[in-house]
């Protein structure tokens, strides 16, 4: 793959975790399922839990609990 396709390719990558993240941070109070992360992001579950891996090394779930409990510490 050359560099310009990589690149477009991380561009889509990470607009589509900025999505997801996004949707976590809005409805992370309510009931938020799996599938439903990865709608957001327009992508399959798959390819949702790689995206938190190689960005940032949790999954798309243990990233909305780690959220949950810095926005509950914070109301404290």
């Amino acid at each position: 793959m050359d560099t310009q396709n990589k690149n477009v390719e991380n561009s889509y990558d990470l607009l589509s975790l900025t999505a997801m993240i996004g949707f976590i941070q809005k409805n992370y109070p309510g009931k938020l399922l799996f599938k439903d992360i990865s709608s957001a992001g327009s992508c399959c579950k798959t390819k949702c839990t790689s995206l938190f891996q190689r960005y940032l090394s949790v999954s798309p779930m243990q990233y909305l609990n780690n959220y949950r409990l810095e926005k509950g510490c914070a109301m404290l």
